[in-house]
């Protein structure tokens, strides 16, 4: 099953495009955080999707050596420089560049993969970039497709203030998030909440195609601001049972703590935290200070002043590659 499982990428010796990546933990109120503030090119350099671990895995140490001791080969004869093991199978899937990382599985064996090139940008790759084998080295026969060619769903939640403060960058907010919505795969659906001290869902889940869906650009900003509403409401629909095998994302667009929680701030954060399960959470911060109140609920939380329209386009242009590069490997009988 989809969820329930947690993140891992198993890095090979060659590996100079793996950033170190820094995930916070689920929100403990006895636990002081820190908050990891990112530019958008760290962001581009330590961001990952995957949400996979096998739990049999050896260590990676021990995975390189089976690797060699098997001499893993791409159809080019070049050797592989990074491994992941299919948590079903056991089975390894290699690249002989740059660097791979296993997001889901899907029916009959089937994997969703991420790969970057050696300079870490985030890339589709060919089959004789690939080795798919057992565990014994016998090689796997496979289609591969890009992610866009399948069903294989994905659904991301906008929140947007629009709170008072938001007023001075509330347009470049919205252009932003539209295109964002163009950068995504053609099969993932968006859900668009926009959030002040009230907050309104402009599309239901499981949502229209993200490319369907806009901003409507002549939202105005005003009010104070709730957010762990708009977030309870997106961690809930995507905990239901239709969402088991979907990718999920929300994605926070906001300038300032919430004014409305007050003292049962820490009670509704931890309530979240438990309902959050393995919903991917990017926090775009906007505004002068970095409050930790959503640290334990994002995967990545990421700060900018000023520039707001560059900033936006920057991280969701390398979100929106790390989603739309994604491609499946669906194994087949071999033919001679």
């Amino acid at each position: 099953m989809l969820k329930r499982l947690t993140a891992l990428l198993l890095a090979s010796t060659a590996g100079p495009a793996h950033g170190e990546i820094t995930l916070i933990p689920p929100y403990d109120e006895n636990q002081v955080l820190g908050v990891e503030v990112l530019t958008p090119e760290d962001f581009g350099m330590q961001l990952t999707v995957a949400i996979f671990e096998d739990p049999r895995q050896a260590s990676p140490q021990r995975v390189r050596e089976i690797i060699e001791e098997l001499d893993l080969r791409t159809p080019l004869g070049r050797p592989v420089v990074d491994v992941l093991i299919h948590p079903g199978t056991g089975d390894f899937i290699g690249i002989d560049r740059g660097s791979i990382e296993l997001v889901g599985t899907l029916p009959d064996n089937a994997v969703i993969v991420s790969a970057r090139d050696a300079q870490g940008h985030f890339a589709a790759v060919s089959q004789t970039a690939l080795a798919w084998s057992l565990p014994n080295g016998e090689p796997v026969c496979y289609d591969l497709v890009d992610i866009a060619d399948t069903d294989a769903p994905m659904g991301f939640t906008v929140l947007v203030d629009r709170s008072g403060s938001m007023d001075p960058v509330i347009d470049d907010v919205v252009t932003t998030t539209n295109h964002f919505l163009d950068l995504l795969p053609g099969n993932a659906r968006c859900t668009l909440i926009t959030f002040a001290d009230e907050w309104s869902a402009l599309t239901p889940w499981p949502a229209p195609y993200c490319r369907e869906v806009r901003l409507d650009p002549t939202i105005t900003a005003g009010g104070t601001t709730d957010i762990f509403g708009p977030l309870e409401a997106a961690y809930s629909a995507y905990g239901r049972p239709t969402f088991d095998t979907w990718q999920t994302a929300v994605i926070v667009i906001t300038d300032g703590v919430d004014t409305e929680a007050g003292d049962r701030a820490d009670r509704i954060r931890s309530r979240l935290a438990g309902l959050k399960d393995d919903t991917r959470t990017f926090v775009f911060w906007l505004g002068d200070h970095t409050d930790a109140y959503l640290a334990g609920l994002a995967d990545y939380f990421i700060a900018r002043q000023g520039d707001v329209a560059g900033y936006l386009e920057g991280v969701y242009g390398t979100l929106g590659e790390a989603y739309r590069r994604q491609q499946v490997l669906r194994p087949r009988p071999c033919t001679p």
